[in-house]
Order: C-alpha cells, then structure tokens, then sequence
C-alpha cells in the first residue's frame, strides 16, 4: 500500500483496518455515529449511521468522512474513504457505493492502467438530499441542495 512504511505506520494501519471492522460491532446507529466521531470524522448532532461498510480506510482513516447535522447513512452504504466525502445535513443515503477508484490499479501495472491512471476526487453532497439504495456516486462529483437521485442511479 503506497505511503505505509516503517513500523509505526503499518501498526497505524492495522489498528484503522481492525477499528473499522468492529464499528459492525456497534449495536445503534447513534452510538455508531459517536464512534466515528471519535475516531476522527466530523460528524454533526442528530447523525444516525447504521451498518455501513468502509472502504480503503485503513490507509487513511476517519478524517476524510463530514456529515452534517440530522443526516442518515443507511445500511449496506459503503463509502470510500480515499478522499473526502462532504454530506450535507438532513440528508439520506441509502444503499449506496461511491467509487474513487479501481482497486486494481494499486495491485498491478498494465497498459490499461497505465492509460487511465486512478482517479481521486473529493464527493460533495449538499444539505436536504435523497440518495435512494443501490446509487453510485463517483469520484469528483457535486449534488446540489435539495437534489432526489433515484435508484439505481449512476452520478
């Protein structure tokens, strides 16, 4: 993994990767919420986030995840932490994936990935939007207040 050398920083990454793996462990999604906040996220009042699914966190941690007040992160949603995601307040994210980048090419070289190189970007989501299950919300991209994105949905 690039940026994980030495052994204090590969401790930090073991600790970040087992870290997220007990938030399951959490039985409310307020206390959830709380956890996060602990662990480094700038969570707002009133959040609820059930059980969701954190990609790529352990190399990076909390510090990249912002959501605003009275928002809900649904079950099933995984959120890819490799950049910032800016949730705004009194949002609701269902099921939802976004996706920064193809994990593939951080495992091998090829012409292909060599051709199209891994995309980050932050995700900004404004206050008062709707993401309904099974969305997919890529790297670079900006909802607007009061946006609906229906199911199933590419952004």
């Amino acid at each position: 993994m690039q940026g994980v050398t030495g052994p204090i920083p590969f401790l930090s990454y073991v600790l970040r990767f087992y870290v997220e793996k007990l938030q399951h462990l959490i039985p409310h999604p307020k206390l959830r919420a709380l956890f996060f906040r602990a662990m480094g996220a700038d969570i707002g009042n009133a959040v609820r986030i059930e059980d969701v699914r954190l990609e790529t966190q352990a190399g990076w941690g909390f510090n990249n995840l912002k959501v605003g007040d009275y928002s809900a992160i649904t079950s099933v949603a995984c959120l890819d932490l490799t950049d910032k995601i800016s949730i705004g307040s009194r949002c609701i994210i269902g099921g939802t994936i976004w996706t920064h980048h193809d994990p593939g090419s951080l495992l091998f070289s090829s012409s292909i990935t060599r051709k199209y190189p891994r995309k980050v970007a932050e995700v900004k989501i404004g206050d008062e939007v709707w993401i309904a299950a099974h969305s997919v919300v890529l790297c670079g991209i900006k909802i607007g207040d009061g946006a609906v994105i229906a199911a199933g949905s590419l952004v």
